[in-house]
Protein backbone atom coordinates (compact mmCIF):
# COMPACT_ATOMS: atom_id res chain seq x y z
CA UNK A 1 0.00 0.00 0.00
CA UNK A 2 2.62 2.57 1.01
CA UNK A 3 4.25 2.30 -2.43
CA UNK A 4 1.01 2.94 -4.32
CA UNK A 5 0.43 6.18 -6.23
CA UNK A 6 -2.76 7.19 -4.43
CA UNK A 7 -1.36 6.47 -0.96
CA UNK A 8 1.61 8.63 -1.96
CA UNK A 9 -0.83 11.35 -3.00
CA UNK A 10 -2.57 11.17 0.38
CA UNK A 11 0.83 11.30 2.08
CA UNK A 12 1.86 14.36 0.02
CA UNK A 13 -1.25 16.19 1.15
CA UNK A 14 -0.47 15.53 4.82
CA UNK A 15 3.21 16.38 4.36
CA UNK A 16 2.24 19.71 2.85
CA UNK A 17 0.40 20.74 6.00
CA UNK A 18 3.16 19.43 8.28
CA UNK A 19 6.23 20.93 6.61
CA UNK A 20 4.98 24.01 4.71
CA UNK A 21 6.81 27.09 6.03
CA UNK A 22 9.27 25.06 8.08
CA UNK A 23 12.99 25.83 7.81
CA UNK A 24 15.45 23.09 6.89
CA UNK A 25 18.08 23.34 9.62
CA UNK A 26 19.96 20.17 8.67
CA UNK A 27 19.91 17.58 5.89
CA UNK A 28 22.12 14.51 6.09
CA UNK A 29 22.39 10.74 5.95
CA UNK A 30 23.61 8.47 8.73
CA UNK A 31 21.96 5.25 7.59
CA UNK A 32 22.09 3.45 4.25
CA UNK A 33 19.51 4.68 1.71
CA UNK A 34 18.00 7.09 4.23
CA UNK A 35 17.94 10.89 4.18
CA UNK A 36 17.06 12.96 7.27
CA UNK A 37 15.77 16.54 7.14
CA UNK A 38 15.62 18.33 10.49
CA UNK A 39 12.98 21.08 10.32
CA UNK A 40 11.99 23.96 12.60
CA UNK A 41 9.44 26.75 12.89
CA UNK A 42 9.02 26.88 16.66
CA UNK A 43 8.37 23.13 16.60
CA UNK A 44 11.12 20.65 15.76
CA UNK A 45 10.52 17.56 13.67
CA UNK A 46 12.44 15.33 11.31
CA UNK A 47 11.33 14.04 7.93
CA UNK A 48 12.89 10.65 7.18
CA UNK A 49 13.03 9.59 3.53
CA UNK A 50 14.04 6.01 2.73
CA UNK A 51 14.92 5.11 -0.87
CA UNK A 52 15.44 1.38 -0.37
CA UNK A 53 13.63 0.02 -3.44
CA UNK A 54 12.05 -2.86 -1.51
CA UNK A 55 10.49 -0.52 1.08
CA UNK A 56 10.59 3.17 0.10
CA UNK A 57 8.79 5.51 2.50
CA UNK A 58 8.53 8.96 4.01
CA UNK A 59 7.69 9.41 7.66
CA UNK A 60 7.71 12.17 10.26
CA UNK A 61 9.66 11.24 13.39
CA UNK A 62 10.76 12.96 16.57
CA UNK A 63 13.73 15.24 15.96
CA UNK A 64 16.83 13.17 15.32
CA UNK A 65 19.92 14.32 17.21
CA UNK A 66 22.59 14.03 14.59
CA UNK A 67 26.07 12.88 15.42
CA UNK A 68 28.68 14.41 13.17
CA UNK A 69 30.71 11.25 13.00
CA UNK A 70 29.64 8.71 10.38
CA UNK A 71 27.04 11.08 8.95
CA UNK A 72 27.28 12.96 5.70
CA UNK A 73 25.79 16.29 4.66
CA UNK A 74 23.62 16.33 1.55
CA UNK A 75 22.26 19.15 -0.59
CA UNK A 76 23.74 21.97 1.59
CA UNK A 77 22.26 24.58 -0.76
CA UNK A 78 18.80 24.14 0.85
CA UNK A 79 20.01 24.49 4.43
CA UNK A 80 18.21 27.35 6.23
CA UNK A 81 15.62 27.59 3.42
CA UNK A 82 11.87 26.98 3.86
CA UNK A 83 9.53 24.46 2.28
CA UNK A 84 6.76 26.16 0.32
CA UNK A 85 4.58 23.24 -0.86
CA UNK A 86 4.33 19.60 -1.96
CA UNK A 87 2.87 18.28 -5.23
CA UNK A 88 2.64 14.91 -6.96
CA UNK A 89 3.32 14.08 -10.61
CA UNK A 90 0.29 13.32 -12.72
CA UNK A 91 0.24 9.54 -13.23
CA UNK A 92 3.73 9.00 -11.83
CA UNK A 93 5.04 8.18 -8.34
CA UNK A 94 7.11 11.34 -8.03
CA UNK A 95 6.71 13.93 -5.27
CA UNK A 96 8.09 17.43 -5.66
CA UNK A 97 8.93 19.44 -2.55
CA UNK A 98 9.11 23.11 -3.52
CA UNK A 99 11.69 25.11 -1.60
CA UNK A 100 12.61 28.78 -1.50
CA UNK A 101 14.83 30.24 -4.27
CA UNK A 102 13.06 28.07 -6.89
CA UNK A 103 14.77 24.90 -5.70
CA UNK A 104 12.98 21.54 -5.84
CA UNK A 105 13.49 18.26 -4.04
CA UNK A 106 12.12 15.13 -5.74
CA UNK A 107 11.22 11.80 -4.17
CA UNK A 108 10.73 9.06 -6.77
CA UNK A 109 9.53 5.47 -6.43
CA UNK A 110 10.83 3.65 -9.51
CA UNK A 111 11.92 0.17 -8.51
CA UNK A 112 15.68 -0.06 -8.10
CA UNK A 113 15.93 3.56 -9.31
CA UNK A 114 13.99 4.85 -6.30
CA UNK A 115 15.85 7.99 -5.24
CA UNK A 116 15.87 11.60 -4.03
CA UNK A 117 17.02 14.40 -6.33
CA UNK A 118 17.65 18.11 -5.93
CA UNK A 119 17.01 20.47 -8.83
CA UNK A 120 18.68 23.87 -8.54
CA UNK A 121 18.44 26.03 -11.69
CA UNK A 122 19.41 23.59 -14.44
CA UNK A 123 21.51 21.32 -12.26
CA UNK A 124 20.17 18.03 -10.92
CA UNK A 125 21.89 16.30 -7.99
CA UNK A 126 21.26 12.73 -6.84
CA UNK A 127 21.18 11.27 -3.33
CA UNK A 128 22.18 7.81 -4.54
CA UNK A 129 25.20 7.58 -6.80
CA UNK A 130 24.29 7.37 -10.48
CA UNK A 131 26.06 8.23 -13.73
CA UNK A 132 26.05 11.72 -15.28
CA UNK A 133 24.26 10.26 -18.29
CA UNK A 134 21.47 8.92 -16.07
CA UNK A 135 21.25 12.27 -14.24
CA UNK A 136 20.74 14.10 -17.51
CA UNK A 137 18.07 11.61 -18.63
CA UNK A 138 16.14 11.98 -15.35
CA UNK A 139 16.43 15.77 -15.40
CA UNK A 140 14.79 15.84 -18.83
CA UNK A 141 12.04 13.51 -17.59
CA UNK A 142 11.31 15.78 -14.63
CA UNK A 143 11.00 18.81 -16.89
CA UNK A 144 8.27 17.01 -18.85
CA UNK A 145 6.27 15.92 -15.80
CA UNK A 146 2.97 17.61 -15.02
CA UNK A 147 2.62 18.11 -11.25
CA UNK A 148 -0.81 18.39 -9.63
CA UNK A 149 -2.17 19.00 -6.15
CA UNK A 150 -2.33 15.93 -3.92
CA UNK A 151 -5.66 14.07 -3.71
CA UNK A 152 -6.37 14.76 -7.40
CA UNK A 153 -8.43 12.07 -9.13
CA UNK A 154 -7.30 10.63 -12.48
CA UNK A 155 -9.06 12.10 -15.50
CA UNK A 156 -10.72 8.98 -16.89
CA UNK A 157 -12.31 9.28 -20.33
CA UNK A 158 -15.62 7.88 -21.56
CA UNK A 159 -13.66 5.25 -23.54
CA UNK A 160 -12.00 4.08 -20.33
CA UNK A 161 -15.33 2.74 -19.10
CA UNK A 162 -15.27 0.22 -21.96
CA UNK A 163 -11.88 -1.24 -20.96
CA UNK A 164 -11.35 -4.30 -18.82
CA UNK A 165 -9.05 -4.40 -15.80
CA UNK A 166 -5.94 -5.48 -17.66
CA UNK A 167 -6.43 -2.81 -20.31
CA UNK A 168 -6.98 -0.16 -17.66
CA UNK A 169 -3.88 -1.30 -15.82
CA UNK A 170 -1.83 -1.01 -18.99
CA UNK A 171 -3.16 2.48 -19.74
CA UNK A 172 -2.95 3.67 -16.11
CA UNK A 173 0.02 2.00 -14.34
CA UNK A 174 -0.90 4.02 -11.23
CA UNK A 175 -3.81 1.63 -10.65
CA UNK A 176 -1.99 -0.50 -8.09
CA UNK A 177 -2.16 -4.19 -7.30
CA UNK A 178 -4.09 -3.43 -4.08
CA UNK A 179 -6.90 -1.83 -6.09
CA UNK A 180 -7.03 -4.66 -8.60
CA UNK A 181 -7.01 -7.28 -5.82
CA UNK A 182 -9.99 -5.58 -4.20
CA UNK A 183 -12.02 -5.90 -7.37
CA UNK A 184 -13.74 -9.00 -8.71
CA UNK A 185 -11.72 -11.04 -11.17
CA UNK A 186 -14.42 -10.36 -13.76
CA UNK A 187 -12.50 -8.73 -16.61
CA UNK A 188 -15.48 -6.52 -17.53
CA UNK A 189 -15.86 -4.94 -14.13
CA UNK A 190 -17.08 -1.36 -14.30
CA UNK A 191 -14.58 1.49 -13.86
CA UNK A 192 -16.78 2.87 -11.07
CA UNK A 193 -15.41 0.13 -8.78
CA UNK A 194 -11.87 1.35 -9.38
CA UNK A 195 -12.88 4.98 -8.83
CA UNK A 196 -14.54 3.95 -5.56
CA UNK A 197 -11.39 2.20 -4.33
CA UNK A 198 -9.20 5.16 -5.30
CA UNK A 199 -11.43 7.49 -3.28
CA UNK A 200 -11.16 5.20 -0.28
CA UNK A 201 -7.35 5.50 -0.37
CA UNK A 202 -7.51 9.28 -0.83
CA UNK A 203 -10.19 10.10 1.74
CA UNK A 204 -11.15 7.18 4.02
CA UNK A 205 -9.54 5.96 7.22
CA UNK A 206 -6.84 3.31 7.06
CA UNK A 207 -6.78 0.00 8.89
CA UNK A 208 -3.56 -1.64 9.98
CA UNK A 209 -4.05 -5.41 9.93
CA UNK A 210 -1.72 -7.38 12.20
CA UNK A 211 -1.89 -11.12 11.59
CA UNK A 212 -0.14 -12.91 14.46
CA UNK A 213 -0.60 -16.32 12.88
CA UNK A 214 1.51 -15.61 9.81
CA UNK A 215 3.42 -12.76 11.54
CA UNK A 216 2.63 -10.16 8.89
CA UNK A 217 1.09 -6.70 8.74
CA UNK A 218 -0.61 -4.72 5.97
CA UNK A 219 -2.52 -1.48 5.41
CA UNK A 220 -6.05 -1.59 4.02
CA UNK A 221 -8.97 0.77 3.50
CA UNK A 222 -11.48 -1.74 4.83
CA UNK A 223 -11.50 -3.58 8.15
CA UNK A 224 -11.71 -7.37 7.77
CA UNK A 225 -13.76 -9.57 10.06
CA UNK A 226 -12.11 -9.84 13.46
CA UNK A 227 -10.41 -13.17 14.08
CA UNK A 228 -8.55 -14.53 17.10
CA UNK A 229 -5.18 -14.17 15.41
CA UNK A 230 -5.82 -10.72 13.91
CA UNK A 231 -5.56 -7.29 15.54
CA UNK A 232 -6.82 -4.14 13.79
CA UNK A 233 -5.89 -0.51 14.37
CA UNK A 234 -7.68 2.40 12.68
CA UNK A 235 -5.92 5.58 11.54
CA UNK A 236 -7.15 8.80 9.99
CA UNK A 237 -3.66 9.78 8.81
CA UNK A 238 -1.43 8.24 6.14
CA UNK A 239 1.60 9.51 8.04
CA UNK A 240 0.50 7.86 11.27
CA UNK A 241 -0.40 4.54 9.68
CA UNK A 242 2.97 4.57 7.86
CA UNK A 243 4.83 5.08 11.11
CA UNK A 244 2.92 2.29 12.83
CA UNK A 245 3.28 -0.01 9.80
CA UNK A 246 7.07 0.42 9.77
CA UNK A 247 7.18 -0.27 13.50
CA UNK A 248 5.14 -3.46 13.09
CA UNK A 249 7.43 -4.65 10.29
CA UNK A 250 10.37 -4.35 12.70
CA UNK A 251 8.29 -5.92 15.46
CA UNK A 252 7.42 -8.98 13.40
CA UNK A 253 10.99 -9.24 12.13
CA UNK A 254 12.17 -9.34 15.75
CA UNK A 255 9.27 -11.68 16.61
CA UNK A 256 10.21 -14.09 13.82
CA UNK A 257 13.88 -14.15 14.80
CA UNK A 258 13.13 -14.87 18.46
CA UNK A 259 10.41 -17.36 17.47
CA UNK A 260 12.81 -19.24 15.15
CA UNK A 261 15.56 -19.21 17.76
CA UNK A 262 13.15 -20.52 20.43
CA UNK A 263 11.86 -23.23 18.10
CA UNK A 264 15.41 -24.27 17.32
CA UNK A 265 16.41 -24.47 21.00
CA UNK A 266 13.29 -26.45 21.96
CA UNK A 267 13.74 -28.96 19.13
CA UNK A 268 17.46 -29.29 19.87
CA UNK A 269 16.78 -30.12 23.54
CA UNK A 270 13.92 -32.45 22.60
CA UNK A 271 16.19 -34.45 20.26
CA UNK A 272 18.77 -34.72 23.05
CA UNK A 273 16.13 -35.89 25.54
CA UNK A 274 14.59 -38.38 23.10
CA UNK A 275 18.01 -39.99 22.63
CA UNK A 276 18.73 -39.87 26.36
CA UNK A 277 15.40 -41.55 27.15
CA UNK A 278 16.00 -44.22 24.51
CA UNK A 279 19.51 -44.98 25.83
CA UNK A 280 18.31 -45.21 29.45
CA UNK A 281 15.44 -47.51 28.48
CA UNK A 282 17.83 -49.72 26.50
CA UNK A 283 20.18 -49.97 29.49
CA UNK A 284 17.31 -50.85 31.80
CA UNK A 285 16.08 -53.54 29.40
CA UNK A 286 19.58 -55.10 29.26
CA UNK A 287 19.59 -55.32 33.06
CA UNK A 288 22.18 -54.41 35.65
CA UNK A 289 25.74 -55.80 35.42
CA UNK A 290 26.49 -54.87 39.03
CA UNK A 291 26.63 -58.50 40.19
CA UNK A 292 28.75 -59.56 37.20
CA UNK A 293 31.33 -56.80 37.71
CA UNK A 294 31.48 -57.39 41.50
CA UNK A 295 32.11 -61.14 41.05
CA UNK A 296 34.88 -60.44 38.52
CA UNK A 297 36.48 -57.98 40.96
CA UNK A 298 36.31 -60.59 43.75
CA UNK A 299 37.82 -63.31 41.50
CA UNK A 300 40.69 -60.98 40.64
CA UNK A 301 41.17 -60.18 44.32
CA UNK A 302 41.29 -63.91 45.26
CA UNK A 303 43.83 -64.52 42.46
CA UNK A 304 45.75 -61.28 42.90
CA UNK A 305 49.08 -63.19 43.05
CA UNK A 306 48.53 -64.30 39.44
CA UNK A 307 48.15 -60.73 38.18
CA UNK A 308 50.93 -58.46 36.96
CA UNK A 309 51.26 -55.34 34.83
CA UNK A 310 51.31 -56.04 31.08
CA UNK A 311 48.55 -58.69 30.99
CA UNK A 312 45.68 -58.16 28.51
CA UNK A 313 43.52 -60.96 29.87
CA UNK A 314 43.55 -63.80 32.36
CA UNK A 315 41.61 -67.09 32.62
CA UNK A 316 40.49 -68.08 36.11
CA UNK A 317 38.30 -70.72 37.71
CA UNK A 318 34.88 -69.17 38.41
CA UNK A 319 33.99 -70.21 41.96
CA UNK A 320 30.49 -68.81 41.43
CA UNK A 321 29.80 -71.30 38.60
CA UNK A 322 31.34 -74.61 39.77
CA UNK A 323 34.91 -73.50 38.90
CA UNK A 324 34.04 -73.19 35.23
CA UNK A 325 36.90 -71.31 33.47
CA UNK A 326 36.21 -67.63 32.82
CA UNK A 327 38.27 -65.32 30.60
CA UNK A 328 38.58 -61.79 32.05
CA UNK A 329 39.77 -58.73 30.10
CA UNK A 330 42.21 -56.54 32.05
CA UNK A 331 44.16 -53.38 31.27
CA UNK A 332 47.85 -54.10 30.65
CA UNK A 333 48.77 -50.57 31.79
CA UNK A 334 47.20 -51.10 35.23
CA UNK A 335 48.85 -52.86 38.16
CA UNK A 336 46.92 -55.71 39.86
CA UNK A 337 45.26 -53.47 42.47
CA UNK A 338 44.15 -50.94 39.83
CA UNK A 339 42.53 -53.67 37.73
CA UNK A 340 40.69 -54.98 40.81
CA UNK A 341 39.50 -51.47 41.71
CA UNK A 342 38.41 -50.90 38.11
CA UNK A 343 35.85 -53.74 38.30
CA UNK A 344 34.68 -52.80 41.80
CA UNK A 345 34.12 -49.25 40.48
CA UNK A 346 32.22 -50.61 37.46
CA UNK A 347 29.94 -52.53 39.83
CA UNK A 348 29.44 -49.40 41.92
CA UNK A 349 28.61 -47.34 38.80
CA UNK A 350 26.04 -49.92 37.72
CA UNK A 351 24.41 -49.81 41.14
CA UNK A 352 24.28 -46.00 41.16
CA UNK A 353 22.98 -45.88 37.59
CA UNK A 354 20.08 -48.22 38.29
CA UNK A 355 19.29 -46.48 41.56
CA UNK A 356 19.06 -43.17 39.70
CA UNK A 357 17.93 -44.27 36.26
CA UNK A 358 14.21 -44.34 37.03
CA UNK A 359 14.31 -40.83 38.46
CA UNK A 360 16.42 -39.60 35.51
CA UNK A 361 13.98 -41.24 33.13
CA UNK A 362 11.01 -39.70 34.95
CA UNK A 363 12.63 -36.25 34.92
CA UNK A 364 13.44 -36.59 31.20
CA UNK A 365 9.86 -37.57 30.41
CA UNK A 366 8.50 -34.59 32.39
CA UNK A 367 10.89 -32.23 30.59
CA UNK A 368 9.90 -33.74 27.24
CA UNK A 369 6.22 -33.19 28.05
CA UNK A 370 6.91 -29.56 29.05
CA UNK A 371 8.92 -28.92 25.88
CA UNK A 372 6.33 -30.57 23.63
CA UNK A 373 3.57 -28.46 25.21
CA UNK A 374 5.73 -25.34 24.89
CA UNK A 375 6.39 -26.15 21.24
CA UNK A 376 2.65 -26.20 20.58
CA UNK A 377 2.11 -23.10 22.72
CA UNK A 378 4.86 -21.27 20.81
CA UNK A 379 2.84 -21.54 17.59
CA UNK A 380 -0.01 -19.68 19.30
CA UNK A 381 2.11 -16.88 20.81
CA UNK A 382 0.77 -13.48 19.72
CA UNK A 383 3.41 -11.20 21.21
CA UNK A 384 7.08 -11.06 22.02
CA UNK A 385 6.16 -10.90 25.70
CA UNK A 386 4.46 -14.29 25.38
CA UNK A 387 7.52 -15.86 23.76
CA UNK A 388 9.92 -14.30 26.26
CA UNK A 389 7.78 -15.53 29.16
CA UNK A 390 7.67 -19.00 27.61
CA UNK A 391 11.47 -18.97 27.25
CA UNK A 392 11.85 -17.83 30.84
CA UNK A 393 9.57 -20.60 32.13
CA UNK A 394 11.59 -23.16 30.16
CA UNK A 395 14.89 -21.70 31.31
CA UNK A 396 16.02 -20.98 27.74
CA UNK A 397 18.63 -18.28 27.42
CA UNK A 398 18.60 -15.67 24.67
CA UNK A 399 21.44 -15.94 22.20
CA UNK A 400 23.08 -12.54 21.92
CA UNK A 401 25.62 -12.37 19.11
CA UNK A 402 26.39 -8.76 19.96
CA UNK A 403 27.89 -9.74 23.33
CA UNK A 404 31.62 -10.18 22.93
CA UNK A 405 33.26 -13.21 24.56
CA UNK A 406 35.27 -11.00 26.90
CA UNK A 407 32.29 -8.87 27.93
CA UNK A 408 31.18 -9.66 31.48
CA UNK A 409 27.71 -11.18 31.68
CA UNK A 410 25.92 -9.54 34.61
CA UNK A 411 22.29 -9.92 35.62
CA UNK A 412 20.24 -6.73 35.38
CA UNK A 413 16.63 -5.88 34.64
CA UNK A 414 16.44 -5.63 30.86
CA UNK A 415 14.02 -3.85 28.52
CA UNK A 416 13.76 -3.51 24.76
CA UNK A 417 12.41 -0.22 23.35
CA UNK A 418 10.80 -0.34 19.89
CA UNK A 419 12.43 -3.73 19.24
CA UNK A 420 15.81 -2.04 18.86
CA UNK A 421 17.14 -0.15 21.87
CA UNK A 422 18.33 -2.18 24.87
CA UNK A 423 17.97 -0.75 28.36
CA UNK A 424 19.56 -2.20 31.52
CA UNK A 425 18.49 -1.34 35.07
CA UNK A 426 20.50 -1.90 38.27
CA UNK A 427 18.82 -3.85 41.09
CA UNK A 428 20.65 -2.46 44.14
CA UNK A 429 23.71 -0.37 45.06
CA UNK A 430 26.18 -3.12 44.21
CA UNK A 431 24.37 -3.89 40.96
CA UNK A 432 24.37 -0.16 40.09
CA UNK A 433 28.16 -0.07 40.44
CA UNK A 434 28.57 -3.15 38.25
CA UNK A 435 26.18 -1.74 35.64
CA UNK A 436 27.83 1.67 35.43
CA UNK A 437 31.49 0.87 36.05
CA UNK A 438 31.89 -2.61 34.53
CA UNK A 439 29.09 -3.28 32.08
CA UNK A 440 28.38 0.09 30.43
CA UNK A 441 30.43 1.21 27.43
CA UNK A 442 31.86 4.68 27.04
CA UNK A 443 29.22 5.89 24.55
CA UNK A 444 26.24 4.33 26.31
CA UNK A 445 23.73 6.72 27.90
CA UNK A 446 23.44 6.76 31.70
CA UNK A 447 20.23 7.83 33.54
CA UNK A 448 19.29 8.45 37.18
CA UNK A 449 16.41 10.28 38.86
CA UNK A 450 17.66 13.58 40.29
CA UNK A 451 17.96 14.14 44.05
CA UNK A 452 16.40 10.80 45.03
CA UNK A 453 17.62 7.24 45.49
CA UNK A 454 17.10 4.98 42.53
CA UNK A 455 18.53 2.54 40.02
CA UNK A 456 21.23 3.38 37.53
CA UNK A 457 19.88 2.89 34.02
CA UNK A 458 21.97 2.29 30.89
CA UNK A 459 20.76 2.74 27.29
CA UNK A 460 23.06 0.62 25.14
CA UNK A 461 24.47 2.38 22.05
CA UNK A 462 25.14 -0.45 19.59
CA UNK A 463 26.35 1.89 16.86
CA UNK A 464 28.25 4.85 18.25
CA UNK A 465 27.96 6.59 14.89
CA UNK A 466 24.14 6.55 14.92
CA UNK A 467 22.30 9.30 16.79
CA UNK A 468 19.82 8.16 19.43
CA UNK A 469 16.43 9.89 18.86
CA UNK A 470 15.31 12.13 21.72
CA UNK A 471 12.08 10.17 22.11
CA UNK A 472 14.18 7.08 22.93
CA UNK A 473 16.17 9.05 25.50
CA UNK A 474 12.87 10.13 27.08
CA UNK A 475 11.61 6.55 27.19
CA UNK A 476 14.81 5.38 28.90
CA UNK A 477 14.46 8.29 31.35
CA UNK A 478 10.87 7.18 32.14
CA UNK A 479 12.21 3.76 33.11
CA UNK A 480 14.84 5.41 35.36
CA UNK A 481 12.08 7.50 36.99
CA UNK A 482 9.97 4.38 37.57
CA UNK A 483 12.84 2.60 39.33
CA UNK A 484 13.44 5.41 41.81
CA UNK A 485 11.97 6.65 45.09
CA UNK A 486 10.04 9.25 43.05
CA UNK A 487 8.07 6.60 41.10
CA UNK A 488 4.75 7.75 42.61
CA UNK A 489 5.24 11.35 41.37
CA UNK A 490 3.41 12.53 38.26
CA UNK A 491 6.62 13.94 36.73
CA UNK A 492 10.25 13.26 37.64
CA UNK A 493 13.43 15.12 36.73
CA UNK A 494 16.01 12.64 35.39
CA UNK A 495 19.72 13.33 34.84
CA UNK A 496 21.34 11.76 31.81
CA UNK A 497 24.74 11.79 30.18
CA UNK A 498 27.09 9.45 28.37
CA UNK A 499 28.83 6.89 30.53
CA UNK A 500 32.23 8.45 29.83
CA UNK A 501 31.14 11.46 31.90
CA UNK A 502 30.26 9.29 34.92
CA UNK A 503 33.07 8.77 37.45
CA UNK A 504 33.52 7.24 40.90
CA UNK A 505 35.75 9.21 43.24
CA UNK A 506 37.83 7.67 45.97
CA UNK A 507 35.86 7.20 49.16
CA UNK A 508 32.42 7.20 47.51
CA UNK A 509 29.86 4.70 48.83
CA UNK A 510 28.71 1.67 46.83
CA UNK A 511 26.40 2.83 44.05
CA UNK A 512 27.46 6.48 44.38
CA UNK A 513 28.97 8.28 41.36
CA UNK A 514 29.72 11.82 40.18
CA UNK A 515 28.87 13.42 36.82
CA UNK A 516 31.33 15.55 34.87
CA UNK A 517 28.54 16.65 32.52
CA UNK A 518 24.77 16.17 32.55
CA UNK A 519 21.45 17.03 30.94
CA UNK A 520 17.97 16.64 32.39
CA UNK A 521 14.62 15.39 31.17
CA UNK A 522 11.22 15.79 32.83
CA UNK A 523 9.30 12.55 32.33
CA UNK A 524 6.47 10.42 33.63
CA UNK A 525 7.58 7.34 35.61
CA UNK A 526 6.35 4.38 33.53
CA UNK A 527 7.17 1.50 31.24
CA UNK A 528 6.87 3.44 27.94
CA UNK A 529 4.78 2.45 24.94
CA UNK A 530 6.39 -0.09 22.58
CA UNK A 531 8.69 -1.32 25.36
CA UNK A 532 8.93 -4.95 26.39
CA UNK A 533 10.49 -6.56 29.47
CA UNK A 534 13.20 -9.06 28.57
CA UNK A 535 14.57 -9.90 32.03
CA UNK A 536 12.85 -8.81 35.25
CA UNK A 537 14.55 -10.97 37.85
Amino acid sequence: MIKSYFFLSRLANELSSRIKGKTIIDIYTSKKDTLFLNLYDGEELTMEICVNHSLPYIQIIETSNRKKRNSLDFFPVIKNLKFSDVFIAKNDRVLIFQIENEISLFFTIRGKFTNVYLLNADNLYSFKKISNQEIEKIRNEFLLLDFVKPLSMPEFSVEDYKLNILELKEKYPIISKEIIDNISKDQNIHLDSIVSDIKKILFNNFYLIKDFQIKKTEINTEAPDKLDNIQIEEFESALEVTKRYLYMLKYFDCFNKIYSNTKKLIEKELNYLYNKKKNIQTRIELGSKEDEYRKIAELLLINKSLLHTGLNEITLNNIYENNKPIKIQINKKYNPQENIEYYFNKAKEEKIFFERSYKILSDAEKRITNLENANRELDNCKSLDNILLLRKNLGLKMENDSVKPNEPKFKFKQFLIENKYKVYVGKDSKSNDLLTLKFAKQNDYWFHARSVAGSHVILRVENKHEAIPKIILKKAASIAALYSKAKSSSLVSVSYTQKKYVIKKKGMDIGQVALLKENTLLVKPEIPENTIIIEQE
